[in-house]
């Protein structure tokens, strides 16, 4: 489905609209795909309402505040490990309640009761009515089909394929669909953050097919993108230091594996909070070759 008078996505836009600082896992990746799935789906079939993408550890406060939004209990569901989506088929919304998460507003008209908040961001379609209160704390982000359903459903599918390959220990498949990643990604965002992803996969696959040096190459690149875009207090950063220092732990070069896994414990803390698994699993690791030196 492509709208009439659809929005042309400048260059220098694409990272505001791409924006991952607060959520960017693969689960979150996965459930925005999909999002974009159900808002090409409903406007092929000229239907309006909320979609909603936001964090299961904060169930019971989102949950409530979309069951408000609606007045009753028909709402669709689908779970990605900790986020889900949540479908609202109306043609009026009222938001009474913060979100976090992202909102994709299809046709509708989403109105506030109140001051309220969506943490991450709202993508509208060319009918959709938003109320001016909203906008006061997000910008809206008109819905593009190529930047917002195209690109991120294929990028899905080709990191679904990695995975599963380099999972399968069938290393060649899973690096070409990696390298196809990155080079839709270059094309169309040079070196933005899904370009990073790309990078990521690769790093990952060439630890696990024991070429350290590309490992290690992929991995920082990824780390020094990373950087230009979100700065240093990430948890994707966190994570390519955690995956640096076990590659380097493994060609036996203890102390800059010690340096990533204190740089990822730092980050981690900061992030994620001191008595984190990760974070406590980064200092375990520090501690142990510490000790050992």
């Amino acid at each position: 489905v492509k709208e009439d008078d659809e929005p042309t996505i400048e260059k220098e836009n694409i990272s505001k609209i791409l924006d991952f600082r607060k959520h960017w896992n693969k689960y979150w990746r996965r459930s925005n795909a999909e999002a974009a799935k159900t808002v090409e789906q409903m406007m092929h079939n000229k239907e309006k309402g909320l979609i909603v993408v936001a964090l299961n550890k904060n169930m019971n406060d989102n949950l409530y505040s979309i069951l408000a939004l609606t007045n009753d209990n028909k709402i669709k569901r689908k779970k990605f490990e900790n986020y889900c989506m949540y479908v609202i088929k109306r043609d009026v919304v009222v938001l009474i309640e913060a979100i976090d998460g992202n909102i994709y507003v299809v046709d509708c008209k989403l109105e506030c009761d109140g001051l309220v908040n969506v943490t991450t961001q709202i993508f509208v379609t060319s009918k959709a009515i938003v109320d001016e209160r909203v906008k006061q704390f997000v910008y809206l982000i008109p819905w593009n089909t190529k930047m917002h359903h195209d690109l991120p459903v294929q990028f899905q599918e080709l990191e679904d394929n990695a995975e599963k390959c380099r999972r399968q220990r069938l290393f060649d498949e899973s690096v070409a669909y990696s390298q196809k990643y990155v080079q839709i990604a270059s094309d169309n965002f040079e070196f933005y953050h899904y370009v990073t992803i790309g990078y990521h996969l690769l790093g990952m696959i060439y630890y696990n097919k024991r070429e350290h040096e590309k490992a290690v190459e992929y991995y920082e690149n990824a780390l020094t993108i990373r950087k230009k875009i979100f700065g240093n207090i990430n948890v994707c950063n966190a994570d390519l230091h955690w995956n640096l220092g076990l590659t380097f732990v493994t060609v036996e070069k203890i102390e800059i594996a010690n340096k990533y896994f204190e740089e990822a414990w730092k980050i981690y803390s900061i992030m994620l909070g001191e008595w984190n698994i990760e974070t406590l699993r980064a200092k375990r690791k520090m501690e142990i070759f510490t000790t050992n030196q």
